[in-house]
């Protein structure tokens, strides 16, 4: 069957701010466990234009001035990239000499550009041996009018950390929980097929549609995995 790669899952996370409606930070991969990547964070929107109101006056919008992106524990061998227009990183250390965070800040800028770019910022890293989990990186944008997005617990960008895999058919035996289908999606999307006993599934609709027809074989909709029979999936990549 075709194998058909598609994007992994990205977790876009969107809050109301008031005076900063409709900012959102997000996150890209694929993290592949014990894999280096490059992680792409998203900046959609900085800080919109709030109209007057009778208890408060007009504010304009504002670009992003400042982005910290805090690194989940487990993430090694980290490497931030140049930022564009926010120039060279400052990379933040603990006592231990690791690197926890990092945080992007554009140069002053007294003409105070609006709200009308998108950024993308990208830091190499290794991904922790620990597929079926996932990473959040609490972060902290600030525009060039001091308004501050915090992009925490469920509001932080995140990443699903994927299983190591090779070209082919690679057994896959599930960590104990069960997995419905937007899990099976979020941790498969990129595979060409699953299999479980008789039941499959595919992130290709006409895969899907072939499995569906065929007597032999079952739509695969979650998977059950216990400590007493732990779930051992066949994948094809």
């Amino acid at each position: 069957m075709q194998n058909r790669v598609l994007p992994a899952l990205v977790v876009m996370s969107v809050i109301g701010v008031a005076g900063s409606a409709h900012a959102h930070m997000g996150a890209r991969g694929p993290a592949i466990a014990n894999t280096t990547f490059v992680a792409t964070f998203t900046v959609g929107h900085s800080c919109a234009a709030v109209a007057e109101m009778p208890s408060m006056p007009a504010v304009p919008s504002s670009d992003t001035r400042t982005v910290r992106i805090s690194l989940p524990a487990g993430v090694t061998a980290v490497r931030p990239m140049h930022g564009g227009v926010f120039g060279r990183p400052t990379i933040i250390r603990d006592a231990s000499e690791a690197i926890v965070a990092v945080e992007y800040t554009r140069p002053d800028d007294a003409s105070q550009p609006p709200d009308e770019l998108y950024h993308e910022l990208s830091i190499r890293m290794r991904a922790p041996t620990a597929p079926f989990t996932a990473l959040q990186f609490p972060s902290v944008q600030t525009c060039f009018d001091g308004r501050e997005h915090r992009w925490e617990g469920e509001d932080a960008p995140t990443l699903r950390v994927l299983p190591p895999r090779s070209p082919g058919w690679n057994q896959i035996t599930m960590p104990e929980g069960t997995y419905d289908l937007d899990a099976i999606a979020a941790y498969f999307g990129d595979a060409a097929i699953v299999w479980l006993d008789r039941r499959a599934w595919s992130p290709n609709a006409t895969t899907r549609a072939l499995i569906e027809s065929d007597p032999a074989a079952e739509p695969l909709t979650a998977i059950e995995s216990t400590a007493a029979a732990p779930a051992a999936v066949w994948v094809r990549y």
